[in-house]
């Protein structure tokens, strides 16, 4: 069942007849009389300022990465087009899937679904077992961050992987597949000091495109209940911006 955030960007896409993979944000602002701006806005990703038929966007100005710029300003179109309007500040992290705010929710669904089609992922999804580099793929289609695009690659597609992100060693929050053998990682678990992700937080190297062997029990406490020992691919992609670390597992 698809969320009303979901919904309401099909809808939208479809009202205003905007097909492409790569979608024209600048634009689709403009016909809405939303105006954007760059300023430093502590700790917060963005903020919107309604007013009567129009509204001003504020970005924060540190932000460098594209992909998370363009999810924060379709975040704020997603909460403008909803019925409530009021100012306010969001704290945007690719999709921020931990938030139990329904209008936050529906922004980032929304924002997803505008950038990310669900249909458009389906067909184009080919999954050979190469995780990041068939996640990177996508974010070049779509022009989106890596965060927010592994993340479709699990909800929408059909295998067997999970995302995992970590921030200063601590697991922030995981989605699966519906093929995934575990559900959950360690929520507000340390990361382990010898999984590829522990390894970036101590500063060792790490070769992102070599998936690493590691045991299931490592990331999923489930595991541990197994009779045998299970073992998944890992490969983790450190983001010293931010000082945390994307993980992807099958």
């Amino acid at each position: 069942m698809r969320s009303a955030g979901t919904e309401a960007a099909i809808e939208y896409r479809k009202k205003h007849r905007i097909r492409s993979t790569s979608i024209n944000i600048n634009k689709i602002l403009k016909n809405e009389t939303l105006e954007v701006e760059y300023q430093d806005l502590d700790g917060h990703d963005a903020r919107l300022k309604p007013g009567d038929g129009c509204g001003i966007i504020f970005v924060n100005k540190n932000i460098k990465e594209t992909g998370k710029i363009k999810f924060s300003l379709l975040h704020e179109l997603g909460h403008y087009i909803s019925e409530s309007r009021e100012q306010r500040y969001c704290y945007i992290n690719g999709i921020t899937i931990y938030k139990k705010n329904t209008e936050e929710r529906f922004a980032d669904d929304f924002a997803t679904e505008m950038l990310i089609p669900e249909k458009s992922v389906q067909r184009r999804i080919k999954w050979k077992g190469d995780g990041y580099t068939a996640i990177d793929r996508m974010t070049r289609i779509y022009g989106t961050s890596l965060t927010c695009t592994a993340i479709r690659y699990a909800e929408a597609g059909d295998y067997p992987i999970a995302v995992v992100y970590s921030k200063e060693g601590i697991i922030k929050w995981s989605i699966t597949n519906h093929r995934f053998r575990y559900r959950n990682a360690r929520k507000g678990g340390i990361v382990d000091a010898e999984t590829q992700a522990g390894r970036i937080y101590r500063k060792k190297e790490v070769d992102y495109r070599k998936p690493m062997r590691v045991r299931a029990e490592q990331w999923f406490p489930e595991a541990m209940q197994e009779r045998k020992t299970n073992y998944l691919n890992e490969q983790s992609i450190g983001m010293g911006a931010y000082k945390s670390v994307l993980t992807i597992l099958w």
